[in-house]
This record gives C-alpha cells, structure tokens and sequence, in this order.
C-alpha cells in the first residue's frame, strides 16, 4: 500500500519575532504546490498545514509592539524591522486594529501601539481573528463533499479533536507569555525605543 504524505500543522514552537535574514522583504504568497503530470488528485494533503502569512506577519507586529509597550512604533519601522513589505503590513494592521488588538494614530506622533496590556492578549484569539476559515482539511469547509468519506470518517473527527486542542493552548498562552519566554526580544533594536528586557 502506498503510503501518504504526513498532515501537519507547522507551527514553530519558538518566537516568531526573529527570523533568518533574507533577501528582500517577505510577502504573502501561495504555498501550494503546482500538481505534478500523473500525480495524485488529493497532492494538496501532503503540503504542510499551516498559519497564513497575514497571520504570522500579524504576530510578529504584536510581538514587537508588546515588547515596545507603551510606545508607538511607526508602521514602516515595523516593516523594516521584520524586512517585510510595508504595503502588505498595513493591511495586516488594519486586521489588527479592527480586531481590537492594536490603535492606530496618524500624524508626526502617530503610529502603531497596543490596545490592550499583552498579558490580555490570547494568542488563541489573534489566530481566530486572522485566520477565519482555519481548515485542517478539505472536508472541513461547509458543504465540500470532495472526499467521498465525508460524513462517516473518524478522521475528521480525530483532526478536529487534535484543532481543538491547539486553539486550547493558545488560548491559554498569552501575548505577555510569549515575550517573557523570548530572548531574541532583547536583540530587537528600535531607534527611539528602549531595549526589551
């Protein structure tokens, strides 16, 4: 029998804020796989499940602000810091705002801070807000009837039973959490801002 391609959320279990350096800026782009000649109609099941870029992107920004916290960071300080595209950021920041994670302000002393204290900010709830339809599966959007187990698989019921319980520890874990436990925070350095601890 052949054997099928892992399913895997792809979460990194270290803070997000730091990455490796890379050319450029980052922006959000297609992770699918083109499907190769001859290849499996369900090739899609064996690419990595995992949080869109917005999502991430919009982590990052949280994570810098809650570090920063009072202060405002202006939105292309942002941008530069995390070398990502500042077009793209500022959409991800009105997600944010309108979630009501972050304030925004125009003008010479404007820019872009906290709503909230970071110890009342669930991570559990930022992915919600980011990631509206969060689907392990094609059998898990309304009305797909793609597979043709939908509706009598114990998998499905596994997968949502293995969802529930990353929402559940994200919810548990806090903004605040995340930046205590991250030592690459005090590396962050923003011109106007002091140093995490």
């Amino acid at each position: 029998m052949a054997r099928l391609p892992s399913t895997r959320i792809n979460l990194d279990s270290t803070s997000p804020i730091l990455t490796e350096p890379t050319e450029g800026t980052q922006e959000p782009g297609d992770h699918s796989r083109p499907q190769r000649r001859g290849s499996h109609s369900l090739h899609t099941i064996g690419d990595p499940l995992q949080l869109n870029d917005r999502t991430d992107f919009g982590l990052r920004v949280l994570l810098l602000l809650g570090g920063a916290a009072p202060a405002r960071i202006p939105a292309r300080t942002i941008a530069e810091v995390h070398r990502l595209s500042y077009t793209h950021l500022q959409k991800v920041i009105q997600e944010l705002e309108a979630a009501g994670f972050v304030d925004t302000r125009r003008g010479r002393s404007g820019g872009v801070s906290l709503a909230m204290a970071p110890d009342e900010i669930r991570i559990g709830d930022v992915i919600r807000a980011m990631e509206p339809h969060l689907e392990l599966v094609r059998c898990f959007r309304h009305g797909d009837r793609t597979c043709v187990l939908t509706g009598g698989c114990g998998l499905a019921s596994a997968l949502r039973r293995g969802l529930a319980a990353f929402l559940d520890e994200m919810d548990a874990t806090s903004l605040e959490d995340v930046i205590a436990t991250s030592p690459a925070m005090g590396l962050l350095q923003i011109e106007g801002v002091p140093r995490s601890a």
